[in-house]
């Protein structure tokens, strides 16, 4: 992480060691808890123990603290308990029985009430009955991206301590300002007597956005009640919401689609968190690039019995252009067109869709589309492999070849949509001071690519050295609320918010003393209204794999990826990152690479730079979207069969060929 990031003040003398005692039911109530006999170097912590609010608040959503009598998912935080070294901690800890009641009768109940907590929205445009009404054939699919946890491999902690007035706490946070916030109302604190000093930390799951919230709460209930310091630690399990979309498209006699009905289920875990936000994110994906005469979207946030789902990297963008994107390739399929002849012939610029998000112009996709079509010869092995794949009976799908081959596209987005109700809290500021020298406050906690990135950006529009550059160094009482560090906001609009700053500072200079200070809202380069978001690259890639005969793997043997950027500040570091994004991806989707010289799997990456004066975009969420969509339908492709859910495992595999027979 970046140097800003203050290190942790370490162990201290008297420090409590605590870890939370969670549920080990997905639901039901608890009747006893019994705890060992403890002696004075010990401390519990429950929900009775809480001054203030005994919930963690989010926009409009809430987590309890505690579990106090009834049980919400596997896993919920029931008590902590502290004493003098971690060891002792355990070994009481094993001690502590807890009787529960499993919910019986009450089973649906329990699940009715979960089922009042799911939120509903929807969009359409067009008249969907008429439409579907005057359609000559549809074309459906169901597109299901399975939920995945992912567990720490190490141990995190939250530390606190108590100093005069203030409450100070150490943790890993993606929120440090939502800590704050948590910690004093949980806590019974005003806000201005905590202190929250961000740790580094190192995520691609975005699981230190709220856990963070909750256990510093929790450590810093103890520290309030011990008056000593104290460290709570703590492993959680993350994960990932389940998708499953379902699209049905209707078309007119001559194919071509004339309306659209599609509806999302999506299971964020015990709390569905930014709910709101995530259907505009998928909105954002799910609005096809071929006009329709009618279209009708409608997603379900659903409550289960499972530990609320992080981020993990999007809000259900990439599955909503994995949907898209794969269902058009069996639109194609429909119609007996080459999937980028198909593209070519239907996407156009779409009113509806810019509404939504604003893309940059449809006929550079388009010029895309064909240069990565040249680059594989995908219409060549499109038509082996498709000739291939009708040729064959099902179970004899292994005795010649099993490849398959695949195109996808998509727009790059990044950062909350225009509506986010916070954007005009979050901020960041440049200071020009005496000898050039820029400092740049904001809480987002960079990476060194990213860093690099922001100074480059100031450099172009300051013309100083990068040397003279630095970031505030502090905690929350010095630092600026730049909103959470996740959808990548640290890079699109951050670089956008520095532009500005820099452009203000610009009109000042040489004019007013120094120092010149600017501070610019993320709502002051995102004003509310239409488009929610904006866009800032187009991408296309083709990807071939093959079943792997033997161990029924699917083995990628080439992706070529072409990127046309409006702005690409380092088109080296640009493909470093989609690179790694690609691979991670295909991994994390259960499919293989090889790395042995002759048979290792070949990425070939373009990346076009437009030149043009705009802040950066980040390729991570339509990249991700893209790989699985070509990976579905290139599987499809190869198995003679239409795929229902990504990761698709060899058991996934060989239930597809026993239903085929």
């Amino acid at each position: 992480m970046a140097d800003k990031i203050l290190r942790s003040s370490g162990l201290k003398p008297g420090m409590l060691h605590g870890i939370v005692v969670s549920s080990t039911i997905d639901a039901g109530f608890i009747l006893k808890t019994t705890i060992p006999e403890l002696d004075s170097r010990f401390l519990t912590i429950t929900a009775k123990d809480i001054p203030g609010s005994q919930t963690i608040d989010i926009l409009e959503d809430t987590i309890r603290v505690f579990a106090s009598t009834t049980i919400e998912y596997l896993g919920q935080p029931m008590m902590a308990l502290f004493g003098p070294d971690s060891e002792s901690v355990e070994v009481k800890a094993r001690d502590i029985e807890v009787e529960y009641q499993l919910p019986g009768s009450d089973k649906n109940l329990l699940l009715k009430r979960l089922a009042e907590r799911n939120k509903s929205f929807s969009m359409s445009w067009g008249n969907i009955d008429t439409t579907i009404s005057q359609s000559a054939s549809f074309v459906e699919g169901t597109y299901h991206d399975r939920r995945k946890s992912f567990t720490p491999s190490k141990m995190d902690y939250a530390r606190c301590f108590l100093t005069d007035r203030q409450l100070k706490v150490e943790i890993a946070t993606q929120w440090p300002f939502h800590v704050r916030q948590v910690v004093a109302n949980v806590c019974g604190k005003p806000i201005e007597d905590v202190i929250v000093i961000p740790q580094p930390y190192f995520t691609t799951r975005d699981e230190y956005m709220v856990n963070s919230s909750l256990f510093a709460a929790i450590a810093a209930l103890a520290a309030v009640k011990a008056k000593r310091p104290v460290q709570l630690n703590y492993r959680r399990q993350s994960w990932k919401p389940a998708y499953t979309i379902k699209r049905k498209t209707f078309l007119d006699a001559e194919k071509h689609p004339i309306a659209e009905d599609i509806s999302v289920m999506v299971d964020q875990g015990a709390v569905p968190l930014f709910s709101k936000e995530l259907f505009n994110q998928m909105c954002a994906g799910l609005i096809p690039n071929y006009p329709l005469q009618a279209l009708s979207i409608k997603l379900e946030a659903a409550v289960s019995e499972q530990e609320p789902a992080a981020f993990c990297g999007d809000l259900g963008y990439t599955a909503a252009i994995f949907s898209t994107e794969a269902h058009v390739s069996a639109l194609a399929e429909d119609a007996k067109l080459n999937p980028a002849i198909w593209r070519l012939k239907y996407y156009t610029d779409n009113q509806f869709k810019e509404q939504t998000i604003a893309t940059l112009p449809i006929s550079k996709l388009k010029d895309l589309i064909e240069q990565v079509c040249s680059q594989s010869d995908f219409a060549r092995h499109n038509a082996v492999y498709d000739l291939q794949r009708k040729g064959k009976k099902p179970l004899s799908i292994f005795l010649n070849y099993s490849r398959g081959i695949a195109l996808s596209c998509a727009a790059g987005m990044s950062g909350f949509s225009t509506e986010f109700p916070l954007l005009d809290k979050f901020s960041i500021s440049l200071t020009l001071e005496a000898n050039d020298r820029v400092i740049i406050n904001s809480s987002h906690s960079p990476t060194e690519e990213v860093l690099e990135l922001w100074k480059k950006l100031v450099i172009r529009e300051m013309g100083v050295g990068a040397d003279s550059i630095t970031l505030v160094d502090g905690d929350t009482s010095a630092l600026i609320d730049s909103g959470p560090t996740v959808l990548l906001e640290d890079i699109t609009r951050t670089g956008t918010m520095i532009l500005a700053c820099c452009n203000a500072i610009k009109k000042r200079r040489f004019k007013d003393p120094l120092p010149i200070r600017e501070q610019i809202s993320v709502r002051q380069v995102a004003p509310k209204g239409i488009p929610l978001f904006s866009s800032g690259y187009w991408g296309v890639l083709v990807l071939e794999l093959e079943v792997n005969a033997v161990t029924l793997q699917v083995e990628v043997r080439h992706v070529w990826c072409r990127l046309s950027f409006a702005s690409a500040q380092d088109k080296e570091a640009l493909t470093i990152a989609c690179r790694r994004t690609i691979i991670s991806t295909i991994r994390d989707y259960k499919a293989l690479l090889s790395f042995e010289k002759g048979t290792e799997t070949e990425i070939d990456i373009f990346i076009e730079d437009q030149g043009k004066s705009v802040s950066p975009s980040s390729a991570y969420q339509a990249l991700k979207g893209m790989i699985m969509a070509a990976l579905y339908s290139a599987l499809s492709q190869a198995l003679n069969k239409d795929l229902v859910t990504l990761p698709v495992t060899g058991d996934d595999i060989i239930d597809l060929l026993r239903k085929s027979e």
